[in-house]
C-alpha cells in the first residue's frame, strides 16, 4: 500500500533523520505521537497497532499532499495489516487451504 501512496506524499519519510526535519511540523508531530506512547522500537510500534489500529493515521496525514488525505486514510486498515504481518499470514493460510482443496480432489 505504502507504494501508492509515495507519489502523493508532501515530503519523503527520510526528512525524519535529517536535522532540517526537525524544524518540520509533520516530523515533529509524528515524534511526539510516538513518545507520548513511549514508542522506540518496531515492535513497540506493532503492539501499539494491535491496541489502537487507527493509531498515528492523524499524524501520517501531515505527510500526504494537500486534498490526498483520504487516499491514507482508505488505505490506513492495510498499511497497518502489512506491518503487522496479517496479509502475509492471510496469503500463506490460503495457499494452505487451495493445496489442501487441490490434495482432496486429487485423492
Amino acid at each position: 500500500p505504502m507504494q501508492t501512496l509515495r507519489e502523493r506524499m508532501a515530503a519523503k519519510p527520510s526528512l525524519c533523520a535529517r536535522a532540517e526535519g526537525k524544524t518540520q511540523r509533520r516530523v515533529g508531530e509524528l515524534v511526539h505521537a510516538l513518545q507520548r506512547r513511549g514508542v522506540a522500537s518496531k515492535e513497540e510500534l506493532k503492539a501499539q497497532w494491535r491496541r489502537d489500529p487507527a493509531y498515528l493515521m492523524r499524524e501520517a496525514t501531515l505527510w500526504m499532499k494537500r486534498g490526498h488525505e483520504h487516499f491514507l486514510e482508505r488505505a490506513w486498515p492495510r498499511v497497518v495489516a502489512n506491518a503487522l504481518g496479517e496479509e502475509n499470514a492471510e496469503r500463506d493460510s490460503s495457499s494452505a487451504r487451495q493445496m489442501t482443496d487441490q490434495g482432496a480432489r486429487s485423492g
